[in-house]
């Protein structure tokens, strides 16, 4: 299934949706036009994978992709700490999305506070109220690429 990206202006906020079987080539693919699409990849983001969501690679081919993503933000010069929550309703993507994520933290060089939750409301953590509640209802946000 397609992978879309989401783009809120005035919030400066992006949101990726994964729903059903996710292909390691979707990410390549959102890498590559992050990589043509700066601007854009500097925005905080929320992913959201609905409860069809599983990864259709496993946790074996992800130091690859993270090689590349780390160039990727290597290449956008960030000049400041983005947020990423990773909202996620399914159980299948959970091991995948904990090796993604394991050993993440803001000084480890990705310029990116993330977290992994069950529930939209839980990104709180992260994210402001006003940003969370646009979210829930796509306030805002325009479509702006799919994989």
């Amino acid at each position: 299934m397609p992978t879309s990206v989401f783009i809120n202006e005035q919030l400066a906020l992006r949101i990726q949706q994964h729903t059903g079987k996710v292909a390691l080539a979707e990410f390549t693919n959102l890498i590559r036009h992050y990589r043509s699409n700066l601007s854009v990849f500097r925005y905080d983001v929320i992913h959201l994978l609905d409860e069809t969501a599983a990864f259709a690679f496993g946790v074996e081919e992800l130091p690859a992709l993270k090689r590349d993503f780390r160039t990727l933000v290597e290449g956008a010069e960030l000049p400041l700490i983005l947020r990423s929550a990773w909202v996620c309703s399914s159980p299948m993507a959970w091991n995948v999305l904990e090796a993604w994520l394991h050993e993440r933290h803001s000084l480890d060089g990705l310029h990116t506070d993330a977290c992994l939750v069950g529930t939209l409301d839980k990104a709180a953590a992260v994210f402001e109220p006003d940003e969370l509640a646009a979210v829930r209802n796509m306030t805002g946000f325009e479509p702006h690429f799919s994989t």
